[in-house]
Order: structure tokens, then C-alpha cells, then sequence
């Protein structure tokens, strides 16, 4: 049959056959692109998202420690007092600020804890997160008395090493754990043609854990704090 074809038809044939498999290829390869972008957005949606909400909960922790150290150098006749020329109620703002976002943070996160391992680890969270935030109405009523006592200054600094450490060791154990799904699923997943969103996700698993120390947690604020800030 194709023999009886003129060439003129024969060519329109050929013309029409590529034209078939050209769609045929470019179908399949959109819906190769379409589906790898869904798979790096549940990647993202399912993992990342709640790891980089972890990372800025720790970060909220640790920012209070400096706030409660920095308030403590306004102690009346402290070598520091004098640079400081706001009021102790400037850091006290800001630690209720803090709360109020890493309130608004943990919930964002139960509300993404669908896994029994997440939600177990997520309470493990908040119970030590409860425990820190005990000593830290400590300190900050006793701020708020003006009580820079070296007694209390010791028992703020004992609570940051404890509790405080406590809370960012668990905060910083669910972190890994969603980061370490955000690599897995994305090392499940072919190559892509547009290798983008697997950088980004790279880039940011090796984000979230450069806030940790040589041994795995983060150092403490003590050694960071500036002064008069």
C-alpha cells in the first residue's frame, strides 16, 4: 500500500508519523517534569518545610538565652551598664516576641506531624521546651525585680546549660530526622532534567545543620553574646 503512495503522499506520511512520535515524546517528557516537580514540592511540603520550622524554633531558644544575658548586664554599677540606654524591658519585649513566633512555630509543626515517629518525637520537644521555659520566667521575673544578683545570674546560666540545652537537643533530633526524609526521598528520585529544586534542597538540608558545634549541638550562648547590643 505505502508503494502505490505517491511521493508527495509518502512524504506527507513520513511528516505525519514524526509528527505523532515528536508529541508522543514531548507528552512523556512533561509529564516526567510535571511529576518530579510534584515529588520535590512533597519533598519540600512534607520534610523541609517543618526541618527549616525546627531550625527557627532552636533559633528562638537561643535568642532568648542572649536576651535574659544581655538584660543582665544592666546591673547597676555593672562594668556594662553604662552602654546600655534602653530599659530591661526592650529584651523583656523581646523575649515575649520570641515566645509568641515559636508559639505560632510548634503549631505549624503539629499540624505537619503526621507520622507516629514524628508526633513522638515532636512531644519529646515540648515537654522540654516546657521545662526550659520554666527557668526562664525565672530569670525573666527576676529581671523584671531587678535582681542582678550574682545567684541568680548562676542560676540562669545552670538553667541554660540544662534545660536550655535539653530543648535545643530534642528541637535539633526532630530537625535531623525531617532532614534525613528530605534526603532520602530525593536520592529515591531519578535524575531530573531541571536539577534546580535538588540543589535547593541540598543547599538547604546543609543549611539547617550548620548551626551545631563539633559535638552535634549547638555551642553555648554564653560564648556568643555581644555586648551592649
Amino acid at each position: 500500500m505505502f508503494q502505490n503512495l505517491k511521493i508527495t503522499q509518502r512524504f506527507l506520511v513520513v511528516i505525519v508519523i514524526y509528527s505523532i512520535a515528536l508529541v508522543a515524546v514531548i507528552g512523556v517528557s512533561l509529564w516526567g517534569m510535571m511529576s518530579a516537580r510534584d515529588g520535590l514540592k512533597t519533598v519540600h511540603d512534607k520534610a523541609l518545610l517543618p526541618a527549616l520550622m525546627a531550625d527557627e524554633s532552636i533559633s528562638k531558644i537561643m535568642s532568648n538565652r542572649m536576651q535574659v544575658l544581655l538584660a543582665f548586664q544592666h546591673a547597676p554599677g555593672g562594668a556594662l551598664a553604662a552602654i546600655h540606654t534602653h530599659p530591661t524591658s526592650q529584651h523583656i519585649d523581646a523575649i515575649v516576641a520570641n515566645r509568641t513566633e515559636a508559639n505560632r512555630i510548634f503549631k505549624a509543626m503539629e499540624a505537619l506531624a503526621i507520622s507516629p515517629e514524628d508526633k513522638a518525637i515532636l512531644d519529646a520537644t515540648q515537654s522540654s521546651r516546657a521545662a526550659w521555659r520554666v527557668k526562664l520566667d525565672l530569670a525573666v521575673n527576676a529581671i523584671k525585680a531587678e535582681d542582678f544578683s550574682p545567684d541568680t545570674m548562676a542560676a540562669f546560666l545552670q538553667a541554660g546549660r540544662e534545660e536550655g540545652e535539653a530543648a535545643i537537643k530534642t528541637m535539633v533530633n526532630y530537625r535531623d530526622a525531617q532532614v534525613k526524609r528530605a534526603s532520602d526521598a530525593y536520592r529515591s528520585r531519578k535524575p531530573l532534567p531541571d536539577r534546580a529544586g535538588g540543589v535547593h534542597c541540598r543547599r538547604a538540608a546543609g543549611r539547617l545543620t550548620s548551626h551545631r558545634d563539633d559535638a552535634g549541638v549547638a555551642a553555648p550562648l554564653t560564648q556568643r553574646v555581644p555586648a551592649g547590643r
